[in-house]
């Protein structure tokens, strides 16, 4: 885990290996953003036992780094951090693996999720730029990137050029900060109760 000076409003962000929590740690605010690198898929909490979960090593790395008492364990308690936030890549693996966490959340630590602390934060796939265009935009999907170009298209906008992003660790260290890190910019959003129930 990559700690941050101080605890009060501090932020965690929970993210896929170490190359992610390398790029990350660039662009933070090392005041109070810290990063939790989990090393490798969270378990499916649907299709194991409480026994199994509780002896998981990430689980157990994960629970510890959240708790202010620092122990391994999903009784409720104090946390550590005023937001948890996931970041995982934006294409399907990223997806399936953030909806594991938010499973587990959901399932063994809902007194998290109903004190409003668990969020995620959607990096882009795609960046579309032209020199006929003043900003760079940002697709989150295949769909939404051809929605925009469709649109850019209808406006009689040429000379596009479109970046695909192949996760957190590829984005550009500007990128990164602005959509996913800066708390002006970011697009960040809370997770509820009602978000887990539908995975």
């Amino acid at each position: 885990m990559i700690e941050c000076e101080y605890q009060q409003n501090a932020e965690l962000f929970i993210v896929e290996g170490k190359s992610a929590a390398n790029a990350v740690s660039v662009v933070r605010r090392r005041t109070d953003q810290a990063i939790l690198p989990l090393q490798g898929k969270m378990i499916n909490s649907r299709k194991c036992t409480v026994k199994k979960l509780c002896k998981d090593p990430i689980v157990q790395v994960m629970t510890q780094s959240i708790r202010s008492d620092g122990l391994s364990k999903f009784e409720e308690g104090t946390l550590r951090f005023e937001k948890l936030i996931i970041l995982t890549d934006g294409d399907v693996d990223g997806v399936h693996a953030r909806s594991l966490i938010m499973l587990f959340f959901y399932l063994h630590m809902p007194w998290i999720l109903e004190s409003k602390k668990l969020y995620s934060v959607y990096p882009p796939l795609y960046q579309i730029h032209s020199v006929e265009m003043s900003d760079t935009l940002y697709a989150f999907s295949r769909m939404h990137r051809e929605s925009l170009l469709k649109n850019l298209s209808l406006e009689g906008i040429g000379c596009i050029e479109s970046v695909h992003y192949k996760g957190v660790a590829s984005l550009h260290s500007d990128v990164l900060a602005s959509q996913c890190i800066n708390p002006k910019t970011r697009a960040i959003r809370q997770i509820s109760m009602a978000d887990c129930a539908r995975i």
